[in-house]
């Protein structure tokens, strides 16, 4: 006996293309937001990173040493107030103490340094070629399409299998190993059985689901524009605010050099002090 046809509605056919539509606009959707976090992200980092975080990580760096000389003047103040003679030995105690209560001053300098070289590697990386991003993308948007949840109503065993390799390899721009992935799971694909739809009610409740992930998702795209490192890509392409910016930070570091000075001076007039009182 003769299966009878799914649908005879005749909405159906246009109901079909438009679903068809609808993933297509959610595919690229979806990998907008990927190239966002993937790329664009770590790219605008490492711009700011070598351009502006040398000088951040200098006016860290005077911080660090006004903070030292500041707690080394706070640390002698307290000796005195309990009537202790500063000594050689108490002195020692003191800077021992010192480079105790400093260690998160260093672990935040290490980082820094260490972000600014990341950033420096990552600028010098040798862009694509527009051909090989054409690719890249278009590798992206059909394996997204073949195993993003949203597009496939659930994880499948080849999400599972292999969508954090996918992932990894478009954060890395590996062109060859995406399409290596993309002929494994087309080989792979009768683990992905779409959800039959078999009426005309089916049919419509997925072209509202795939409308409100469109709508959510888009949602997602625009608050992520709006934050830090994404909500710089004009002005970190933009030499003026980049100039203001860079003669700020100069003149906070000025600002902070003065700090350090009178600091120094403090803390040098404290010592002096106490050498005089001795003899």
């Amino acid at each position: 006996m003769l299966n009878p046809s799914p649908i005879l509605h005749p909405k159906a056919a246009a109901l079909r293309d438009r679903i068809t539509q609808l993933r297509s606009e959610l595919a690229a959707v979806i990998e907008a937001r990927t190239e966002l976090e993937l790329w664009e992200g770590p790219a605008l980092e490492a711009l700011y990173l070598t351009k502006i975080g040398p000088l951040e990580l200098r006016k860290l760096k005077i911080q660090a040493e006004t903070s030292r000389s500041q707690r080394r003047l706070e640390l002698l103040q307290r000796e005195l107030n309990r009537g202790i003679t500063i000594t050689r030995k108490v002195l020692i105690a003191i800077d021992q103490e010192l480079e105790t209560e400093m260690a998160a001053w260093q672990a935040r300098l290490l980082e820094r340094e260490q972000a600014i070289r990341t950033g420096q590697a990552q600028v010098d990386v040798p862009l694509l070629k527009l051909q090989e991003i054409k690719c890249l993308k278009a590798h992206y948007r059909h394996l997204c399409r073949l195993l993003h949840p949203d597009l496939r109503g659930g994880e499948t065993t080849l999400f599972k299998r292999y969508w954090h390799e996918v992932q990894r390899a478009y954060r890395r721009a590996d062109v060859e190993l995406l399409e290596s992935l993309l002929t494994a799971i087309k080989a792979g694909q009768e683990d992905m059985v779409q959800p039959i739809l078999d009426s005309l009610t089916a049919l419509q409740e997925e072209c509202e689901r795939l409308r409100a992930l469109i709508a959510r998702q888009t949602e997602r795209l625009c608050e992520l524009r709006t934050v830090p490192p994404y909500c710089y890509a004009m002005q970190l392409k933009d030499e003026r605010w980049m100039a203001a910016k860079i003669a700020a930070l100069e003149a906070e570091i000025a600002h902070e050099e003065q700090i350090q000075q009178h600091m120094l001076l403090t803390l040098e007039s404290m010592l002096d002090s106490l050498c005089a009182t001795k003899h």
